[in-house]
């Protein structure tokens, strides 16, 4: 999966428009275990309240929102690179796990909705 998965995504990115109607301000640590949860139900709530504000000051067309997970799948893949430089070290150790099955599941979306 991870070298379909990257060069899926490099494919995606690549094709994905360059103008200021496709591009604006990012928060990149609005992610799943960034969010004080509650069962599976808050991380929607969360992403959800995002979507509509960030869509009260900039359009956000329906065909852009439905790439948010290819967006959500790269990312997960940075932290996959983040505790590997950090191989060996108590946070990376506690980290790794997760971040595998987080990456795994964002991916799992994104390659769904190809």
């Amino acid at each position: 999966m991870g070298i379909f998965a990257t060069t899926a995504l490099f494919d995606d990115l690549g094709q994905y428009p360059q103008t200021a109607d496709s591009y604006g301000l990012i928060h990149a640590d609005l992610v799943p275990e960034n969010v004080m949860t509650k069962g599976d139900k808050y991380y929607t709530y969360a992403e959800d309240a995002l979507i509509e504000g960030y869509r009260t000051h900039r359009q956000m067309p329906d065909d852009q929102l439905a790439k948010l997970p290819m967006f959500t799948a790269a990312r997960s893949l940075t932290y996959l690179g983040w505790v590997h430089t950090r191989a060996g070290t108590e946070t990376a150790t506690e980290l790794t796990p997760m971040l595998i099955q987080m990456s795994c599941d964002a991916v799992s979306e994104y390659l769904a909705t190809r």
